[in-house]
């Protein structure tokens, strides 16, 4: 959560879409509230896509993936595998 908030200080779309993956898959390996990690992945792969850095697309992807399937939108979660 504090790099999150750091992150959005900073304004850089692609350091907010880091700090988010970073936050959400904690909250994923954890077992928090899972809606509120995807909401997050949701905002940073809207930040990521489609020009950001392939390592990072590729992250929000796997933990997109993850969020959805543990939210059981296993359409979903096929989809970001995909992606």
């Amino acid at each position: 959560a504090l790099a999150l908030t750091s992150a959005e200080k900073s304004g850089h779309p692609l350091t907010i879409a880091r700090a988010s993956v970073l936050e959400a898959s904690h909250v994923v390996q954890a077992g928090g509230d899972f809606g509120r990690a995807w909401r997050t992945l949701q905002r940073a792969q809207r930040l990521a896509f489609p020009d950001g850095p392939i390592g990072l697309r590729r992250s929000i992807l796997l933990a997109l993936a993850n969020a959805s399937f543990y939210l059981g939108r296993l359409d979903e979660s096929i989809a970001a595998l995909e992606g």
